[in-house]
């Protein structure tokens, strides 16, 4: 007989009996929410630093907080993207865009790429462009106007006015003309400059929008990854292996923060949501409006654990049967159906009775054709409060009794008459 092999390391009931706390501390960990304080973002900064320092790599010059963790993803693949370009991408510049880039460049682009990412129209140019477009027409604007406004200005005055005014006089009337004149000149070139800049810039800025989607592959999901930290750091401290978890204890620590985004040179950390909603099996829920909101404004509509549009629970009345059927995504389109009602959407689906039973409590059995499952069958049935339901139940019955039967666990294929209360019959 072959001799059981002993295990370096077994649980005690003692370590048992702290699975569930433990398990708990993690589950509050993965959904908590609210803002960090300054000794947070301190005690953050060190641990990103231990981490890189336990990895081998030198640590970036600075931690970076970020209100949503979508905005950091889209940030951390473009910002990327521009250090690739300083660096390993130089030579490239001329083979992907036609010319060298500038720091003023990829200063602008990177602004103008976070907008587009967020939202914005493609001809809003961001600031950065715009004092760059301001520097470059600024100077040929002047030189242009000058000796224009100069032989003007003496023209209309010099006549009329040259025996009354002296020097002083001549020269503010030069100034307020050719101030006037730089304004008008301004306003008529600027939109035709931030056309042809917008123009220029288009190639690198449509690049580095695309490197925001790849931000993901930077990310690691902090404390909504709460598992991998919790399994491991049981044994670190509860049942206490002796093992070195001196390069580990970083990533622990950075467990209590949102999901963070690195890079060699930089590292993008999350902002945790202001408040998370819960349904009562924990998934993510809420039947009136957004289930999560991060200090951004930027929110996550869930129902029962699936993500749905916005409007289908802020605006819950304006929301038909039609809508939720015109769903391509199947799970969407339950949970629309169950946001709805399934009475309402059976009446608009002229559903065909199959079955009433003359209690209303055992019901009425239902038959309809949805997109993703033809002759489905519902029990329209009254509950106790005198609130009617439509339960989704076994397409294989027949009756009203078995469906009511089945919605309960009994065995239909047993006396299911039993099922009924004498009083109410």
């Amino acid at each position: 007989m072959k001799k059981k092999t002993k295990l370096p390391y077994e649980l005690t009931d003692a370590d048992r009996q702290q699975l569930r706390p433990w398990a708990e501390k993690w589950i509050a960990n993965a959904v908590k929410t609210g803002p960090y304080s300054a000794a947070d973002k301190k005690r953050c900064r060190a641990s990103v630093r231990g981490l890189y320092r336990a990895a081998k790599l030198k640590p970036p010059d600075n931690v970076v907080f970020c209100q949503d963790p979508v905005s950091a993803s889209m940030a951390a693949g473009i910002a990327a993207g521009v250090w690739w370009l300083r660096g390993d991408g130089k030579t490239q510049q001329k083979l992907l865009f036609g010319r060298e880039l500038t720091e003023r460049d990829l200063a602008a682009a990177a602004g103008y790429a976070v907008a587009v990412c967020n939202g914005a129209a493609l001809p809003l140019v961001p600031q950065a462009t715009d004092e760059a477009t301001r520097q470059a027409t600024e100077r040929a604007t002047w030189e242009a106007t000058e000796r224009a406004t100069r032989q003007a200005t003496r023209q209309a005055t010099e006549r009329a006015t040259w025996q009354a005014t002296d020097e002083a006089t001549r020269q503010a009337t030069e100034q307020a003309t050719r101030q006037a004149t730089e304004q008008a000149t301004w306003e008529a070139t600027r939109e035709a400059t931030r056309e042809a800049t917008r123009r220029a810039a288009e190639p690198l800025v449509s690049w580095l929008v695309a490197c925001a989607s790849q931000g993901l592959n930077m990310r690691d999901g902090g404390n909504q990854w709460s598992g991998y930290p919790s399994y491991l750091s049981f044994f670190r401290h509860v049942a206490k292996l002796p093992l070195d978890y001196s390069s580990w204890s970083h990533y622990e620590d950075l467990a209590a923060f949102g999901p963070r985004f690195v890079h060699p040179r930089f590292c993008i950390v999350s902002e945790l949501p202001e408040f998370l909603h819960r349904d009562e099996g924990g998934r993510a829920h809420c039947s009136d409006g957004a289930y999560c909101r991060w200090p951004s404004g930027r929110e996550l509509y869930y129902w029962h654990g699936t993500q749905v549009p916005a409007q289908w629970l802020t605006d819950t009345k304006a929301l038909t049967a039609a809508e939720v059927l015109a769903c391509t995504n199947v799970e969407q389109r339950r949970a629309g159906a169950e946001i709805v009602g399934w009475s309402k959407i059976l009446a608009d689906l002229k559903a065909d009775i199959v079955d009433v039973d003359p209690d209303p409590l055992i019901g009425t059995l239902l038959q309809v054709d949805l997109p993703e499952a033809k002759g489905q069958r519902f029990l329209r049935v009254r509950c106790g409060t005198g609130r009617d339901f439509c339960i989704p139940v076994d397409p294989g019955l027949k009756t009203a009794l078995a469906a009511n039967a089945w919605t309960y666990g009994v065995d239909t294929s047993t006396d299911i008459n039993q099922f009924r209360d004498p009083v109410r019959t």
